[in-house]
């Protein structure tokens, strides 16, 4: 493989573990739910309510995306959005009990998946391997 097929590769892992999340998503009876939903659970599990510019600061996703990603998540019943203090602009996002049950459906459904992504590969290649992807992301910013 050469070098130049980063992208290609990195594009193609996510597709794959995309793919592997709605299928255990599937089998585990929920419905609606894509891997991009994935991000603001995970960001509501770790941190409590949040507000919509928090959740898209947390995610890097601009707040537009965040919207639409939050509005599916209203419609499915996983939160809910109230108004946030004295300015009318800002909502306040948090789990509602039947997004609570999803958490350790995500949690198993992380670490099955991080031990597959992982798995015969040292954990010093694994921290190799992170640093690397993290300095590319700064060289892209």
């Amino acid at each position: 493989m050469d070098t130049t097929d980063i992208l290609s590769l990195v594009s193609l892992v996510r597709q794959k573990a995309n793919m592997r999340i709605t299928t255990v998503l599937a089998q585990q009876q929920v419905k609606g739910l894509a891997p991009s939903h994935g991000d603001i659970l995970y960001a509501l599990f770790n941190n409590g309510p949040l507000t919509m510019a928090e959740i898209a600061a947390k995610i890097h996703r601009d707040k537009s995306t965040v919207t639409v990603l939050v509005g599916k998540l209203l419609q499915l019943g996983y939160v809910e959005k109230r108004r946030g203090g004295t300015d009318a602009r800002v909502y306040v996002v948090s789990l509602t009990a039947r997004g609570q049950a999803l958490k350790p459906v995500f949690d198993a459904i992380s670490a099955e998946l991080l031990q597959t992504l992982y798995h015969d590969i040292p954990l010093q290649d694994q921290q190799t391997l992170l640093a690397v992807l993290l300095k590319i992301e700064e060289n892209l910013s």
